[in-house]
């Protein structure tokens, strides 16, 4: 289910206490995947933002809609009967960094307009 919703072959998440957790401008759309799970969403651009179980008291944050995904490491795998088969060999892959793939004038095109997952003077939303 979670390779359908994020549109991916996993979705990584980080667990927060419900407590502990704002939204500090704006909320989430939600869509109810199952009848106790929540999936948080950005209606303007579809990110996918967060997983919730409605019977528990955390809520799990995608860790790729981070602004500095990279401070946030993930701790265990779940769902791992859902692996596909071919994803440890992705490391052994010809690789190339985004510069190397892109022209530079389709570089030059290339322009974030999703929302900093931090609070900013101006935001249109």
């Amino acid at each position: 289910m979670c390779q359908k919703a994020f549109g991916s072959f996993f979705a990584p998440l980080v667990m927060i206490e419900l407590e502990d957790f704002a939204w500090t401008r704006g909320e989430a759309s939600i869509f109810m995947s199952s009848p106790t799970v929540e999936r948080g969403f950005c209606v303007r651009c579809g990110t996918p933002l967060t997983f919730r179980n409605i019977e528990g008291e955390r809520i799990d944050v995608s860790i790729g809609s981070l602004d500095a995904p990279a401070k946030v490491r993930p701790e265990r795998q779940i769902g791992t009967e859902s692996r596909m088969p071919w994803f440890a060999e992705l490391q052994d892959l010809p690789a190339s960094a985004t510069e190397e793939y892109l022209t530079p004038e389709r570089l030059a095109k290339i322009e974030n307009r999703q929302h900093p997952d931090h609070d900013t003077d101006d935001w249109p939303g």
